[in-house]
């Protein structure tokens, strides 16, 4: 990943936590102290993410915390060192972890979380979360999923399956 594109995921990063601020002052102004508490633990869980993430790659994946940082939407939680050294895993998984985000925002939905999964096969666990997920329901979920797999379509990663609000995807190679 070039300056600018890290520059570029540390502008959304800034922005995506002055909206969390944001939402708390608002709820606060209200006198909505639940709410704004909740806001404050989901950036505090972000922010765990990130940190949990950083602390888990091996150092040729430092570009997945960058891109992990420019993400609105999309968490990644857990993650095995060592998934994606080769550059080019890399990259598609960058790349699809954006094309997800951009999916997200469009179908209005509010969190998805990416684990990184290594038994029995390298693979990707994804999973809508958050109480305002959108108002996807049944059948939505799947043809939003399946939404998903034709615009995150990218090399290197095959989707194996979608079960309710959860999806798996492989990493190939």
């Amino acid at each position: 990943m070039d300056d600018l594109a890290r520059l570029s995921a540390l502008r959304a990063h800034r922005h995506e936590v002055m909206n969390a601020l944001q939402v708390v002052k608002g709820y606060l102004q209200l006198n909505r102290g639940d709410r704004a508490l909740r806001a404050l633990d989901r950036l505090a869980d972000r922010m765990s993410d990130y940190s949990r993430l950083q602390g888990s790659i091996a150092p040729e994946e430092a570009d997945l915390v960058w891109c992990a940082i420019g993400l609105g939407r999309v968490r990644v939680g857990r993650w095995c060192p060592g998934l994606c050294r080769a550059p080019d895993r890399m990259a598609a998984v960058c790349n699809f972890l954006c094309a997800l985000d951009r999916c997200a925002a469009v179908r209005g939905v509010d969190e998805v979380l990416v684990e990184a999964v290594d038994r029995p096969r390298a693979a990707l666990r994804l999973c809508v979360a958050g109480e305002d997920a959108g108002d996807l329901r049944g059948q939505d979920w799947t043809d939003w999923w399946h939404t998903v797999q034709q615009e995150a379509a990218v090399s290197g990663l095959r989707w194996a399956g979608v079960d309710g609000r959860e999806a798996l995807v492989v990493l190939e190679g």
